[in-house]
C-alpha cells in the first residue's frame, strides 16, 4: 500500500451531504466488516454478492480479505463499503466496489469507479477487469462514465474492463521525470495536432465541449468553462470573422501531465489528478485544491489539461509555420504557481507557452493585460535572457494582490532581459487613460527588446461589464488596444483568462478575434470591393456591450486618475532605461 499513501485515506461529500472517507482496511475493521455485510441486500442473487448463510458468508469475507489490495467505505461513523483489486497477473487485475445498499445511489460508487483506476495505475496495473449484473444499467452507465468498456456480454452478466494510464501511475509514484528544456520541447511537438491543409496567417485554436459534458462546472463559482471555446467559436462564425481566406480553425489536443511537469511541482500535480477523481487528500488544502476560488471538482485536470493542450498548441503552430497569429480562447492561467492553484488557475499555461517558446531559442515579449497583477510569471522568468515580461494591471485589486494601494507608488525590475515591468493603474482606469499607458510602455519595450513573439493573456476582466474588477475599459477601448499588439513582433499568440460569466467572455473574445485579424479581414473586403471592417461586429455589442464610446468619468475622478497614470509613466522611465 505504500504506493498509494498520496492517495488514501481521502475524503469527500456525498450527494446528501454525508462525510465519505476512504482508507485502507486494518484489522480492526473485520468484525464491523462482517456486520455490514450481514445486513447486505441482496444476497446470492448474482456471482460476486456475499452467500445468503452467516458461516459461508463470513468464509466468504475472509476470502475476499485473501486478495491483494483493499480499501474501506465509512460514512459518518458507520463501515459502509468496501472495494478491492485482486490479481489477475500479466497486469491486470479484477476490480470489485461494495456498497451497502443504504449508501447506493450517493456518488460513492461513482467516486470509487473514478479513484480505482488512478490507485490501479499507482499501483502498477495496466488494466482493471470488472463483472456487472446485467441488470444493475446503473452500475453499468457509472463504470463506462468513468472509462470503462463493455467487453463482451452473457446471460446474466456484463463483462467490462479498462486500460489504465501509466502516466497516472508514474505521476502518483512520484517517477514521472521532470523535462529539461529539450526534453520538454520534444514533449510537446509529439502531441498529436492537426494542421490546415494550406498556410493560414490566423489560428484559431479550438476544442469543442457542449455544456451538457460538463454539468459540473455550471453551478460552479470559478471553473474553468472550457466550453467558451466553443461559444466563441461560434459568435465569431456567425459574424463572418472566420474566413476561411486568412483564418484556420485548429482542434486542440488534450496535453499530458509530463507537459505540465516541465514547470509544475509533480506532488502538485498528483493532487489535482486525486481532485479530478472527486475526492479529497489532506495535502490538498496546502495546495489550494479546494479552496473557494480554486474549487476541486470531477475531471478538474481534465479540463486543465485541455486548456493547456491548446495554448502548447498554438504556440508550437506559430514556431513551426507562417501563421503570424494564434489565439487560444480557452486558457490564460496564468496565476496557479508551480506548487499550488489560485483564482480559478490550475495549470499555468501561460508560463509553460513561454517556457516551450524560450526553449525553441526564441525571445518572447509577455504582456498581462488581465486585471489582477501577473506576479507569477515574472518570478518565473526573472533569470531566464530570452523573456521580458510585463503587466498592465489594477494596483491593490483584492484577493491575493501583491499589497495595497500603494503598489501605485512602487515599480520592480529594471527592463533587462530576463527582467519584468509592472504598470498598476487605479481603479476606474478607462480607454483613453489605459491606451496612454500601453503606448508609452508596449511598443518602447517592444522595440527595444526585439521579441521574436509576443505573448499575451488578454481576459476581459478589464472591461466594465465584468464586475472581477473597477477598471472600466469599453469593449472598443478593449479591441483596439489588443489590435495594437500584432506589430509588436513578427508573431503573436493571444490566450484567453478567466472572465466573468461564459457568455461576457465569448463575446469578448469574438471582439477580441475581430481586432486581431481586421487588417487581414479589410485586405480581403478591399479585394472584393466591400467596406473594412468594424472594430466591433454591431451583432456582438447587446446587453452588457452597449457601446464603443468611452465611459465618462466624473471630472474629479478623471482628473486624479490621469494625475496617477502619468505620474506611474514617469516613475517607470525614471526607473527603467529601456523606458527612456
Amino acid at each position: 500500500m505504500g504506493e498509494s499513501n498520496l492517495i488514501f485515506p481521502c475524503k469527500f461529500r456525498d450527494r446528501y451531504g454525508r462525510n465519505v472517507e476512504i482508507r485502507p482496511y486494518r484489522e480492526g475493521d473485520f468484525d464491523q466488516l462482517l456486520d455490514m455485510y450481514d445486513c447486505f441486500e441482496p444476497k446470492a442473487e448474482a456471482q460476486g454478492l456475499p452467500p445468503a448463510e452467516k458461516v459461508v458468508r463470513d468464509n466468504w469475507v475472509k476470502g475476499i480479505l485473501q486478495g491483494d489490495w483493499h480499501v474501506i467505505v465509512w460514512v459518518d461513523d458507520k463501515l459502509a463499503g468496501q472495494a478491492a483489486f485482486f490479481d489477475m497477473g500479466g497486469g491486470r487485475a479484477e476490480w470489485g466496489i461494495f456498497i451497502h445498499q443504504d449508501y447506493q445511489a450517493a456518488g460513492i460508487g461513482t467516486v470509487l469507479s473514478s479513484l480505482g483506476r488512478v490507485w490501479g495505475s499507482a499501483l502498477g496495473l495496466t488494466a482493471a477487469w470488472l463483472v456487472v449484473d446485467t441488470c444493475n444499467e446503473r452500475a453499468i452507465s457509472v463504470f463506462r462514465k468513468s472509462g470503462y468498456r463493455i467487453k463482451g456480454r452473457m446471460d446474466m452478466e456484463v463483462d467490462m474492463d479498462s486500460a489504465l494510464n501509466a502516466e497516472h501511475g508514474q505521476l502518483i509514484r512520484g517517477e514521472l521525470a521532470i523535462p529539461d528544456s529539450a526534453s520538454f520541447a520534444a514533449i510537446v511537438d509529439e502531441l498529436p495536432l492537426s494542421r490546415p491543409a494550406e498556410s493560414k496567417p490566423c489560428l484559431f485554436i479550438n476544442f469543442d465541449f457542449e455544456r451538457r459534458q460538463a454539468p459540473n462546472l455550471l453551478d460552479c463559482a470559478c471553473p474553468i468553462v472550457t466550453y467558451r471555446s466553443s461559444l466563441t467559436k461560434n459568435n465569431c462564425q456567425k459574424s463572418g470573422l472566420l474566413d476561411e481566406s486568412f483564418a484556420a480553425v485548429i482542434e486542440a489536443p488534450v496535453a499530458n501531465f509530463a507537459s505540465a511537469a516541465a514547470w509544475h511541482d509533480r506532488r502538485y500535480l498528483a493532487n489535482l489528478l486525486l481532485a479530478g477523481a472527486g475526492v479529497t487528500t489532506y495535502a490538498m488544502s496546502e495546495r489550494r485544491i479546494g479552496a473557494p476560488d480554486a474549487p476541486g471538482f470531477v475531471d478538474v485536470h481534465k479540463h486543465a489539461l485541455r486548456s493547456l493542450g491548446a495554448t502548447l498548441s498554438a504556440a508550437r503552430l506559430l514556431v513551426e509555420t507562417p501563421a503570424r497569429v494564434a489565439f487560444n480562447p480557452c486558457g490564460g492561467q496564468h496565476e496557479a504557481a508551480p506548487d499550488r492553484a489560485f483564482r480559478q488557475c490550475y495549470i499555468n499555461d501561460s508560463a509553460l507557452a513561454v517556457q516551450y517558446l524560450t526553449a525553441k531559442g526564441l525571445r518572447v515579449l509577455y504582456l498581462d493585460l488581465d486585471a489582477h497583477h501577473g506576479e507569477i510569471l515574472q518570478k518565473s522568468f526573472e533569470n531566464n535572457p530570452n523573456a521580458l515580461t510585463c503587466s498592465f494591471y489594477e494596483a491593490g485589486i483584492p484577493p491575493g494582490a501583491t499589497g495595497s494601494a500603494s503598489d501605485i507608488e512602487r515599480f520592480f525590475g529594471d527592463g533587462r532581459p530576463g527582467g519584468h515591468v509592472d504598470v498598476p493603474l487605479p481603479a476606474n482606469t478607462n480607454d483613453e487613460l489605459y491606451r496612454l499607458a500601453f503606448e508609452s510602455v508596449a511598443p518602447v519595450l517592444a522595440g527595444r527588446f526585439r521579441p521574436d513573439i509576443v505573448v499575451a493573456q488578454i481576459s476581459a476582466d478589464t472591461i466594465a461589464a465584468d464586475n472581477t474588477s473597477k477598471m472600466c475599459l469599453t469593449c472598443g477601448g478593449y479591441s483596439e488596444i489588443l489590435a495594437m499588439i500584432p506589430s509588436l513582433a513578427p508573431k503573436a499568440l493571444f490566450i484567453g483568462g478567466n472572465a466573468g460569466s461564459p457568455d461576457i467572455i465569448a463575446r469578448s473574445y469574438a471582439l477580441a478575434w475581430s481586432a486581431l485579424t481586421r487588417d487581414y479581414f479589410n485586405s480581403i473586403s478591399r479585394e472584393n470591393g466591400g467596406p473594412p471592417v468594424r472594430m466591433c461586429p454591431p451583432d456582438l455589442l447587446s446587453g452588457a456591450f452597449i457601446s464603443e464610446e468611452t465611459i465618462p468619468l466624473s471630472p474629479e475622478i478623471f482628473s486624479r486618475n490621469c494625475d496617477c497614470v502619468k505620474d506611474v509613466l514617469y516613475s517607470l522611465r525614471k526607473s527603467n532605461p529601456m523606458l527612456r
